[in-house]
């Protein structure tokens, strides 16, 4: 017999497998156990069942103060047996809150009629300025004459119209809550005083309009802030561009018009001199436009921020490196070569009506200077923003202070330390009076305001304006100051009689007046940055 030697080795080996083995049989044997034991079955869910609606529809649900993520009409499950606070919550509308009882294996139904509860609803307080205006309510036709209190509204958004005789329809929006009175408050614009232009209505290229003149022969021009120069005649329009003509940028600052019936149009960069045509009937392109520049004229900078003349045939411009004189006159003492008029007789593009006017004209000569700053002058500062003329004296508006001269030799300068309410002007006007009315903006810390000067002395006036900013003073031929603000137009009549003209007050948007202007009829023009041009008829004011 054959024996088998095991080596010690491999027998501790064998063992180590064999309790392996029964180690894994007994483990499997436990897990089966554990596999088909049996535990207790769960309790079925609640199954209450509530449904919510309302009318309105569309409120939001809300389970004892919970947001279930649900709009009415819809439903809520899985209720246990038992009271729950039901919240609806709907927007303009009172929240309404109440209990209900909800049985599991039940369906129960909840309809909540919002407009049923008179506290649900609200009203509508309807003001127009002037009162006696028919209401309209979304769309329809009421009996009612402004003031009228309208009641038992549903809450959310409503239109109310105001009508009335010689003015202009106007529509509010307004929202309704409930419970609560809502004022819906318009002012008519009254047409027999008011006309207003805009892009939507008119040919104005822009909203956003710099200043206006009324020209000797009636012709109204108005620059814009960045679309050039419009010229407007019984109803027609046309428009100047650098693109379409010579004029010499699109942004425009301020108009002028020399004793001749030229018109000179202070730019952004650039000086523009216009012959206007003989036709007045209609606006057509149909003037002869020049360039004035460094080449042809002694202007310091060709950013021209005031244009100012007198009968004499003198003119100064403000500009942004000082001020410049100009002389236009008759006959000998001017530089004819300064002229560009000289080569238009040979162009193609005049008439002989233009022709002949132009060579009406050609006698008319310019001398340039002399050109004045802060270092060739007393100028305060040499950003020149206003310039005016009375007679033969000159009112010089800077950053800096407010000069008065008729010999540029001998300037007289004023500033706060000496009478004038702030340093920095943005306007100037003469009265007929020869009282100099000056307008100031606000800088950091100080408000903006309105002074005025009677040759002698200063008076501050800008409580009358309340302080705000003014951009613009015109003197009309009635001799009332029309002010215009940052906030509002002012009509100056004397100190006791001052009228604010305003949203409120007008029904038109009178911020940011840039300029004002009369034409022959006596009508006012007010031009706006932002909200276009208003003819105003000031015999109605």
């Amino acid at each position: 017999m054959k024996k088998f030697f095991i080596p010690l080795r491999n027998n501790m080996l064998n063992r180590f497998l064999i309790l392996l083995f029964c180690g894994f049989f007994v483990f499997s044997i436990i897990s089966c156990e554990r596999e088909i034991s049996v535990t207790p079955p769960d309790e079925p869910p609640p199954d209450g069942f509530l449904l919510i609606d309302s009318w309105p529809d569309g409120a939001s649900i809300y389970i004892n103060g919970r947001d279930r993520r649900r709009i009415t009409p819809d439903s809520v499950t899985w209720f246990e047996t038992g009271d729950y606070e039901v919240t609806l919550k709907k927007e303009f509308f009172r929240d309404t809150a109440f209990y209900v009882h909800v049985t599991e294996g039940e369906r129960s139904e909840i309809f909540i009629d919002y407009l049923s509860n008179p506290s649900m609803l609200g009203n509508i307080n309807c003001i127009s300025n002037p009162g006696g205006a028919l209401i309209t309510l979304d769309d329809s036709n009421t009996s009612f004459i402004t003031p009228f209190t309208v009641g038992n509204l549903i809450p959310g958004y409503h239109s109310v119209k105001y009508s009335m005789d010689n003015h202009r329809d106007k529509e509010v929006t307004v929202i309704v809550r409930s419970n609560q009175t809502t004022n819906a408050e318009a002012t008519l614009v009254d047409t027999t005083i008011w006309m207003d232009y805009n892009t939507s209505n008119s040919g104005l290229p822009s909203n956003d309009l710099t200043c206006v003149l009324s020209d000797s022969r009636g012709v109204l021009w108005i620059g814009t802030y960045t679309d050039g120069l419009v010229k407007y005649i019984n109803g027609s329009w046309v428009n100047y561009l650098e693109s379409n003509s010579d004029l010499s940028d699109n942004i425009t600052r301020c108009i002028g018009e020399d004793p001749y019936g030229n018109i000179w149009v202070g730019m952004f960069d650039g000086l523009t001199e216009i012959i206007p045509s003989s036709n007045t009937s209609f606006a057509a392109l149909d003037d002869i436009l020049f360039k004035w520049n460094f080449r042809n004229s002694s202007l310091l900078s060709m950013r021209i921020n005031g244009i100012a003349s007198n009968e004499n045939g003198e003119m100064w411009f403000g500009t942004d490196l000082g001020i410049t004189q100009l002389f236009v006159g008759e006959g000998g003492g001017g530089d004819s070569t300064a002229s560009p008029r000289l080569n238009l007789l040979t162009s193609s593009m005049l008439d002989n009506g233009m022709k002949a006017k132009v060579m009406t004209l050609m006698d008319i000569q310019y001398n340039w200077g002399p050109s004045l700053n802060s270092v060739s002058s007393s100028l305060p500062d040499d950003r020149a923003t206003a310039v005016a003329m009375y007679g033969n004296t000159k009112y010089i508006g800077t950053k800096n202070g407010f000069v008065k001269f008729s010999n540029s030799q001998n300037m007289s300068v004023y500033k706060t330390t000496n009478g004038l309410f702030r340093n920095s002007v943005s306007t100037i006007a003469v009265a007929r009076d020869g009282d100099v009315w000056v307008g100031h903006k606000s800088e950091i810390h100080i408000t903006g305001g309105l002074s005025r000067f009677d040759g002698v002395g200063w008076t501050n006036l800008s409580h009358l304006i309340y302080g705000e900013d003014v951009s613009t003073i015109f003197i009309d031929s009635h001799n009332s100051k029309w002010v215009g603000t940052n906030k509002a137009l002012y009509i100056i009549k004397n100190m006791n009689q001052v009228q604010r003209l305003d949203i409120q007050s007008t029904g038109l948007d009178f911020q940011n007046v840039r300029g004002v202007t009369e034409d022959l009829s006596g009508n006012i023009w007010i031009v706006t940055l932002g909200n276009g041009l208003v003819k105003a008829k000031a015999s109605k004011l």
